[in-house]
């Protein structure tokens, strides 16, 4: 039997300015959705910094690293991604396959 699957769509714009909301968001699944896989959907990311990068680094290793479930993407951007790539995080953020 496999584990309930909890979708979270990724805003727009993933600034320092802008990642309050997701944060608490993130916070939220850490607590209520244990053993639950996560998929992000960053579809809509347009516009993502290195404080962005490192919020979704920082969900995903504690997440999985505290045995809740696994975290994959559901159609990252080409921001995303790029993103990611210039910053050198793309195996943190599991987008190494994408790019």
């Amino acid at each position: 039997m496999s584990s309930p699957v909890h979708l979270v769509g990724l805003p727009s714009q993933l600034t320092a300015a802008t990642l309050a909301s997701l944060q608490q968001t993130l916070r939220d699944i850490n607590d209520f959705k244990p053993s639950a896989s996560i998929e992000l959907d960053g579809s809509c990311v347009e516009r993502i910094d290195i404080a962005g990068l490192q919020l979704l680094a920082a969900f995903i290793k504690r997440y999985e690293s505290g045995h809740l479930g696994q975290v994959s993407w559901q159609q990252p951007s080409k921001a995303l991604v790029k993103a990611a790539v210039i910053s050198g995080v793309t195996d943190d953020l599991h987008l190494s396959s994408l790019h």
